[in-house]
């Protein structure tokens, strides 16, 4: 029987996306950027593994949606060219409020047109060995627990009842300590546990700008979704030399992203603002263009003007302040993302959400089991 530290003794190969955010209200062209990462040929059959972190979804999707028929043909290709260059797929669930557990339909596709590829989908906490590449990884979902500590305590309780002291690889969905500023509330996983919990590297998906801190990397979301976010976009390829415990990050960007420019036009007036945008717009296809004017600039009142121009483009403003002004309040975070978000309640985490506050105020144990008992039925 081959040993572990033989058989280990390999190089792994995967390339990492998350927040793709299929059916988004102003980014449409995504799928464009899809199917050029992910076409057919050698360097999709160099890959062991594709691992998508969450939120491929932006909202629950209708049957007769264009973002379904999309979605199907797309899954199908991309099934089909993963099954025939044999790699893997792995699918995390994201934040509910975006996914709507939608992804299994990766699943249900592979299975209903018999495609034959390698895909699982995760939407619990999860432990999975891949026996092909000798890989416990790590699956854990977004508000999967109400707090972080929680959801850890439960990982390593997972991790000792499989006998492991150390995973391979974990696939997140979430925000790192490291990620937010100290004064930004939200359900913050603390990096230092799980740096010691996962041997190779850690994916985490959530925050859209792209992050990286010892063996923890945050690819960021896959396509532009707003102006905050107007620095490259793409995936992420991992190698892990097994052998020596290398770890190797390619950053690999999406160069048919959207694009969301900021044009500089304070102290210009409406002329020169249409002149110096109207020059970036005209190489554009389609796009989103913000002007940084002073707040009381005419440029905003004459926003009709870039709009007639150039339609294809979406315009809006970007007000400053003059110096000296007393500085607005602004959030320094995409708008896509709210760190302090409510937990999204569903059948399978309303029992955790409730039993605390029922135990603190029932009377009994009994009276406790029977409330758990009554909830069970009703989830």
């Amino acid at each position: 029987m081959m040993s572990r530290a033989l058989k280990s003794s390999r190089v792994i190969r995967y390339d990492n996306i998350s927040d793709v955010h299929t059916n988004h209200p102003r980014t449409k062209s995504i799928f464009k950027g899809l199917r050029e990462s992910f076409k057919p040929g050698p360097e999709l059959a160099a890959l062991d593994m594709i691992m998508i972190h969450g939120d491929f979804f932006d909202s629950p999707v209708g049957m007769g949606s264009d973002t379904t028929q999309d979605f199907d043909t797309w899954a199908k290709e991309f099934l089909t060219n993963c099954k025939r260059h044999d790699v893997i797929v792995r699918i995390l669930e994201g934040t509910p409020s975006h996914d709507w557990w939608q992804s299994y339909r990766f699943v249900f596709l592979n299975e209903l047109m018999q495609i034959g590829c390698d895909v699982r989908y995760f939407d619990t906490l999860s432990i999975e060995y891949i026996e092909r590449l000798d890989l416990h990884v790590l699956y854990v979902p977004d508000e999967y627990r109400p707090t972080p500590e929680e959801t850890l305590a439960e990982v390593k309780d997972l991790m000792a009842a499989r006998g492991l002291t150390q995973v391979d690889i974990a696939s997140m969905h979430g925000v790192f300590d490291f990620q937010l500023p100290p004064n930004v509330k939200g359900h913050k996983h603390d990096s230092s546990e799980y740096l010691k919990l996962v041997r190779y590297a850690i994916h985490i998906g959530h925050h859209h700008i792209k992050n990286k801190y010892k063996h923890i990397f945050a690819q960021g979301s896959f396509d532009r979704l707003s102006h905050n976010e107007e620095g490259a976009k793409g995936k992420v390829r991992t190698t892990i030399y097994t052998g020596s415990g290398e770890v190797e990050w390619e950053f690999i960007e999406n160069k048919l992203a959207t694009k969301y420019l900021t044009i500089d036009c304070v102290d210009l007036d409406i002329q020169a603002a249409i002149d110096k945008a109207g020059a970036v717009a005209a190489t554009l296809a389609e796009g989103f263009i913000r002007l940084s004017a002073y707040t009381d600039s005419p440029i905003f009142s004459n926003m009709v003007q870039f709009t007639m121009f150039w339609p294809h483009i979406v315009w809006s403003k970007h007000p400053v302040e003059r110096p000296g002004e007393a500085p607005q309040e602004f959030d320094v975070f995409d708008d896509e993302e709210d760190f302090s978000a409510p937990i999204t309640i569903s059948k399978d985490n309303v029992l955790s959400l409730l039993m605390p506050r029922i135990t603190s105020r029932a009377t009994s144990v009994e009276m406790i089991k029977m409330v758990e008992e009554a909830i069970k039925e009703l989830a």
